[in-house]
Protein backbone atom coordinates (compact mmCIF):
# COMPACT_ATOMS: atom_id res chain seq x y z
CA UNK A 1 0.00 0.00 0.00
CA UNK A 2 1.28 3.76 -0.84
CA UNK A 3 0.99 6.75 0.88
CA UNK A 4 1.88 10.18 0.93
CA UNK A 5 2.99 11.52 4.54
CA UNK A 6 2.73 15.15 5.02
CA UNK A 7 6.77 15.55 4.03
CA UNK A 8 5.40 14.85 0.72
CA UNK A 9 7.29 12.01 0.43
CA UNK A 10 5.96 8.52 -0.75
CA UNK A 11 5.63 5.74 1.82
CA UNK A 12 4.64 1.83 1.01
CA UNK A 13 4.37 -0.83 3.74
CA UNK A 14 6.57 -3.71 4.20
CA UNK A 15 5.05 -7.20 3.89
CA UNK A 16 5.58 -8.01 6.95
CA UNK A 17 3.56 -4.71 8.34
CA UNK A 18 0.97 -6.13 10.66
CA UNK A 19 -2.87 -5.84 9.32
CA UNK A 20 -5.40 -4.11 10.84
CA UNK A 21 -8.91 -5.48 10.96
CA UNK A 22 -11.59 -3.77 8.40
CA UNK A 23 -13.47 -1.55 9.89
CA UNK A 24 -16.46 -2.16 11.28
CA UNK A 25 -19.06 0.57 10.73
CA UNK A 26 -22.53 0.67 11.03
CA UNK A 27 -24.68 1.50 8.05
CA UNK A 28 -25.12 5.08 9.35
CA UNK A 29 -21.97 5.92 10.00
CA UNK A 30 -20.45 5.11 6.66
CA UNK A 31 -22.94 7.41 4.57
CA UNK A 32 -22.74 10.36 7.67
CA UNK A 33 -20.38 13.68 6.70
CA UNK A 34 -19.37 16.01 9.26
CA UNK A 35 -21.44 19.09 9.82
CA UNK A 36 -24.21 18.26 7.83
CA UNK A 37 -24.54 14.94 9.37
CA UNK A 38 -25.41 16.59 12.56
CA UNK A 39 -27.89 18.67 11.22
CA UNK A 40 -30.02 15.24 10.45
CA UNK A 41 -29.38 13.68 13.86
CA UNK A 42 -26.21 11.72 12.66
CA UNK A 43 -24.13 13.95 15.46
CA UNK A 44 -23.49 10.67 17.39
CA UNK A 45 -22.93 8.21 14.07
CA UNK A 46 -20.08 10.40 12.58
CA UNK A 47 -18.21 10.99 15.92
CA UNK A 48 -18.28 6.69 16.62
CA UNK A 49 -16.77 6.59 12.70
CA UNK A 50 -14.20 9.03 13.31
CA UNK A 51 -12.88 7.35 15.99
CA UNK A 52 -13.63 3.54 14.66
CA UNK A 53 -11.42 5.23 11.17
CA UNK A 54 -9.02 6.48 13.67
CA UNK A 55 -8.40 3.41 15.51
CA UNK A 56 -8.27 1.29 12.10
CA UNK A 57 -4.77 3.32 10.93
CA UNK A 58 -1.20 2.95 11.72
CA UNK A 59 -0.21 5.20 13.85
CA UNK A 60 1.43 6.98 11.97
CA UNK A 61 -1.07 7.68 9.83
CA UNK A 62 -3.04 8.27 12.91
CA UNK A 63 -0.63 11.58 13.82
CA UNK A 64 -1.28 12.64 10.41
CA UNK A 65 -5.14 12.80 10.85
CA UNK A 66 -4.94 14.73 13.68
CA UNK A 67 -2.88 16.75 12.20
CA UNK A 68 -5.40 17.73 9.61
CA UNK A 69 -7.88 17.80 11.82
CA UNK A 70 -6.13 20.49 13.74
CA UNK A 71 -5.77 22.74 10.33
CA UNK A 72 -8.51 22.22 8.41
CA UNK A 73 -12.16 22.80 9.53
CA UNK A 74 -15.49 23.17 6.99
CA UNK A 75 -18.18 25.15 7.87
CA UNK A 76 -20.57 25.60 4.94
CA UNK A 77 -22.85 28.43 6.79
CA UNK A 78 -22.05 32.33 6.36
CA UNK A 79 -20.33 34.93 8.47
CA UNK A 80 -22.61 36.72 10.60
CA UNK A 81 -25.54 34.31 9.65
CA UNK A 82 -27.42 32.46 12.40
CA UNK A 83 -28.69 29.50 10.15
CA UNK A 84 -30.89 27.33 10.55
CA UNK A 85 -32.01 23.68 10.37
CA UNK A 86 -35.02 22.49 8.64
CA UNK A 87 -37.55 21.13 10.74
CA UNK A 88 -37.67 17.94 8.30
CA UNK A 89 -34.29 17.52 7.23
CA UNK A 90 -33.77 14.03 8.87
CA UNK A 91 -37.57 12.55 7.52
CA UNK A 92 -37.01 14.19 4.04
CA UNK A 93 -33.10 12.07 4.39
CA UNK A 94 -34.79 8.92 5.08
CA UNK A 95 -37.51 9.44 2.48
CA UNK A 96 -34.28 9.58 0.12
CA UNK A 97 -32.76 7.24 1.25
CA UNK A 98 -35.52 4.30 1.39
CA UNK A 99 -37.04 5.96 -1.93
CA UNK A 100 -40.23 6.24 -0.33
CA UNK A 101 -43.02 9.04 -1.48
CA UNK A 102 -43.45 12.03 1.26
CA UNK A 103 -46.76 14.81 0.89
CA UNK A 104 -45.33 17.95 1.87
CA UNK A 105 -47.41 21.36 2.45
CA UNK A 106 -44.86 23.92 0.48
CA UNK A 107 -45.02 27.46 0.63
CA UNK A 108 -43.72 28.62 -3.06
CA UNK A 109 -43.82 32.69 -3.87
CA UNK A 110 -47.34 32.20 -5.20
CA UNK A 111 -49.57 30.09 -2.70
CA UNK A 112 -49.15 27.10 -0.24
CA UNK A 113 -50.23 23.43 -1.58
CA UNK A 114 -50.15 20.12 -1.27
CA UNK A 115 -47.52 18.55 -3.08
CA UNK A 116 -46.78 14.43 -3.63
CA UNK A 117 -42.86 14.20 -4.36
CA UNK A 118 -40.68 11.75 -5.23
CA UNK A 119 -37.40 13.18 -3.22
CA UNK A 120 -34.27 12.09 -5.10
CA UNK A 121 -31.23 13.69 -3.33
CA UNK A 122 -30.29 16.31 -0.38
CA UNK A 123 -28.19 19.48 -1.33
CA UNK A 124 -26.71 21.92 1.02
CA UNK A 125 -25.85 24.73 -1.07
CA UNK A 126 -24.16 27.88 0.62
CA UNK A 127 -25.37 26.55 4.03
CA UNK A 128 -29.16 26.48 2.66
CA UNK A 129 -30.95 22.77 2.18
CA UNK A 130 -32.93 21.51 -0.87
CA UNK A 131 -34.34 18.15 -2.03
CA UNK A 132 -34.45 17.38 -5.62
CA UNK A 133 -37.60 15.33 -5.94
CA UNK A 134 -39.95 14.35 -9.35
CA UNK A 135 -43.48 15.52 -8.98
CA UNK A 136 -46.14 14.03 -11.85
CA UNK A 137 -42.96 13.00 -13.90
CA UNK A 138 -40.92 16.35 -13.72
CA UNK A 139 -38.03 17.16 -11.61
CA UNK A 140 -38.42 20.09 -9.22
CA UNK A 141 -36.32 21.65 -6.18
CA UNK A 142 -37.66 22.29 -2.95
CA UNK A 143 -36.14 24.21 -0.22
CA UNK A 144 -36.90 22.62 2.85
CA UNK A 145 -37.00 25.59 4.82
CA UNK A 146 -40.50 26.33 2.44
CA UNK A 147 -41.69 23.18 3.96
CA UNK A 148 -44.56 23.48 6.41
CA UNK A 149 -45.62 20.23 6.92
CA UNK A 150 -44.70 16.90 6.00
CA UNK A 151 -46.29 13.45 6.26
CA UNK A 152 -44.51 9.81 5.09
CA UNK A 153 -46.68 7.76 3.14
CA UNK A 154 -44.27 4.32 2.85
CA UNK A 155 -45.34 4.14 -1.01
CA UNK A 156 -41.94 3.22 -2.34
CA UNK A 157 -40.94 4.43 -6.19
CA UNK A 158 -38.58 3.31 -8.41
CA UNK A 159 -35.67 5.76 -8.81
CA UNK A 160 -34.75 6.33 -12.18
CA UNK A 161 -31.79 4.61 -12.88
CA UNK A 162 -29.92 7.61 -15.00
CA UNK A 163 -30.65 10.10 -12.46
CA UNK A 164 -27.25 11.72 -11.63
CA UNK A 165 -27.39 14.52 -8.96
CA UNK A 166 -24.38 16.73 -9.54
CA UNK A 167 -25.14 16.38 -13.18
CA UNK A 168 -28.35 18.07 -12.93
CA UNK A 169 -27.47 20.80 -10.54
CA UNK A 170 -24.59 21.60 -13.13
CA UNK A 171 -27.60 21.77 -15.87
CA UNK A 172 -29.47 23.43 -13.49
CA UNK A 173 -26.68 26.15 -12.78
CA UNK A 174 -26.14 26.84 -16.70
CA UNK A 175 -29.80 27.40 -17.32
CA UNK A 176 -29.79 29.91 -14.69
CA UNK A 177 -26.70 31.68 -16.24
CA UNK A 178 -28.17 31.30 -19.58
CA UNK A 179 -31.40 33.22 -18.30
CA UNK A 180 -29.08 35.81 -16.50
CA UNK A 181 -27.24 36.65 -19.67
CA UNK A 182 -29.97 36.53 -22.04
CA UNK A 183 -31.23 38.96 -19.59
CA UNK A 184 -28.61 41.52 -18.99
CA UNK A 185 -28.00 41.74 -22.78
CA UNK A 186 -31.75 42.48 -23.31
CA UNK A 187 -31.54 44.69 -20.63
CA UNK A 188 -27.96 46.32 -21.86
CA UNK A 189 -29.18 46.88 -25.36
CA UNK A 190 -32.35 48.97 -24.28
CA UNK A 191 -30.35 51.21 -22.02
CA UNK A 192 -27.66 51.19 -25.59
CA UNK A 193 -30.71 52.16 -27.51
CA UNK A 194 -32.20 55.11 -25.41
CA UNK A 195 -28.98 56.54 -25.18
CA UNK A 196 -28.63 56.44 -28.69
CA UNK A 197 -32.52 57.00 -29.76
CA UNK A 198 -32.09 59.79 -27.04
CA UNK A 199 -29.10 61.60 -28.80
CA UNK A 200 -30.17 61.34 -32.32
CA UNK A 201 -33.78 62.76 -31.54
CA UNK A 202 -31.68 65.98 -29.88
CA UNK A 203 -29.39 66.33 -32.49
CA UNK A 204 -31.66 66.38 -35.47
CA UNK A 205 -34.20 68.50 -33.77
CA UNK A 206 -31.31 71.39 -33.36
CA UNK A 207 -31.45 70.77 -28.85
CA UNK A 208 -28.80 69.14 -28.30
CA UNK A 209 -26.52 70.69 -26.16
CA UNK A 210 -23.60 70.01 -23.15
CA UNK A 211 -24.50 71.35 -20.03
CA UNK A 212 -23.42 70.76 -15.82
CA UNK A 213 -26.35 71.04 -13.76
CA UNK A 214 -26.27 71.99 -10.34
CA UNK A 215 -26.10 74.88 -7.61
CA UNK A 216 -25.41 78.35 -8.67
CA UNK A 217 -22.69 79.09 -6.41
CA UNK A 218 -21.17 75.74 -7.36
CA UNK A 219 -18.62 76.21 -10.58
CA UNK A 220 -19.02 73.26 -12.68
CA UNK A 221 -15.97 71.26 -11.92
CA UNK A 222 -17.42 71.30 -7.98
CA UNK A 223 -20.38 70.07 -9.08
CA UNK A 224 -18.89 67.28 -11.04
CA UNK A 225 -16.46 66.69 -7.99
CA UNK A 226 -19.98 66.80 -5.81
CA UNK A 227 -21.40 64.29 -8.27
CA UNK A 228 -18.67 62.14 -7.97
CA UNK A 229 -18.11 61.92 -4.24
CA UNK A 230 -22.07 61.12 -3.83
CA UNK A 231 -21.47 58.38 -6.32
CA UNK A 232 -19.14 56.68 -4.65
CA UNK A 233 -20.15 57.33 -1.03
CA UNK A 234 -23.81 56.07 -2.47
CA UNK A 235 -22.29 52.93 -3.42
CA UNK A 236 -20.23 52.39 -0.78
CA UNK A 237 -23.39 52.29 1.54
CA UNK A 238 -25.26 50.19 -1.20
CA UNK A 239 -22.31 47.22 -1.02
CA UNK A 240 -22.06 47.95 3.03
CA UNK A 241 -25.91 47.62 3.02
CA UNK A 242 -26.14 44.71 0.64
CA UNK A 243 -28.64 46.45 -1.20
CA UNK A 244 -30.31 50.00 -2.18
CA UNK A 245 -32.34 52.29 -0.39
CA UNK A 246 -35.38 51.38 -2.67
CA UNK A 247 -34.98 47.36 -1.75
CA UNK A 248 -34.16 47.93 1.63
CA UNK A 249 -37.58 49.94 1.98
CA UNK A 250 -39.64 47.47 -0.35
CA UNK A 251 -38.62 44.21 0.34
CA UNK A 252 -38.09 44.66 4.15
CA UNK A 253 -40.77 46.67 4.53
CA UNK A 254 -43.48 44.05 3.00
CA UNK A 255 -42.80 41.54 5.98
CA UNK A 256 -43.00 44.53 8.15
CA UNK A 257 -39.13 44.30 9.33
CA UNK A 258 -38.13 46.29 12.06
CA UNK A 259 -34.83 47.43 10.66
CA UNK A 260 -36.48 48.52 7.53
CA UNK A 261 -38.75 51.25 9.05
CA UNK A 262 -35.78 52.09 10.79
CA UNK A 263 -33.77 52.40 7.77
CA UNK A 264 -36.35 54.40 6.12
CA UNK A 265 -37.18 56.81 9.44
CA UNK A 266 -32.97 57.64 9.23
CA UNK A 267 -33.18 57.88 5.62
CA UNK A 268 -35.38 60.78 5.77
CA UNK A 269 -34.26 62.46 8.67
CA UNK A 270 -30.77 63.02 7.18
CA UNK A 271 -32.36 63.96 4.00
CA UNK A 272 -33.98 66.64 5.38
CA UNK A 273 -31.21 67.90 8.07
CA UNK A 274 -28.68 67.42 5.13
CA UNK A 275 -31.38 69.65 2.43
CA UNK A 276 -31.56 72.21 5.16
CA UNK A 277 -28.14 72.32 5.56
CA UNK A 278 -27.41 73.09 2.33
CA UNK A 279 -30.43 74.58 0.77
CA UNK A 280 -28.02 78.26 0.31
CA UNK A 281 -25.85 76.55 -1.94
CA UNK A 282 -28.04 75.29 -4.32
CA UNK A 283 -29.98 78.70 -4.30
Amino acid sequence: MRHHGADGHERRHAPGHPRRRPVDLVQQEGVALPGPAAEMGLGAEIQQAELKLLAALPADWQQEAKRISTRFHLDPAGWFQPGYKPDFLKLVADAVWSETRILIRYESWKDVTERLIEPLGLVLKGGVWYVVARREGNLRTYRLSQIQALAATGERFERPRDFDLPAHLALGQLAIVLVIAVTAGALAAYGLGALIGGLLSAATSGRFRVRVDGPTRVTPAGRLAFALAGGLLSGFGARLARGCTSGLGLSGGAPLAVAAFLFLIGFFVVGIVAGFLLRRTWA
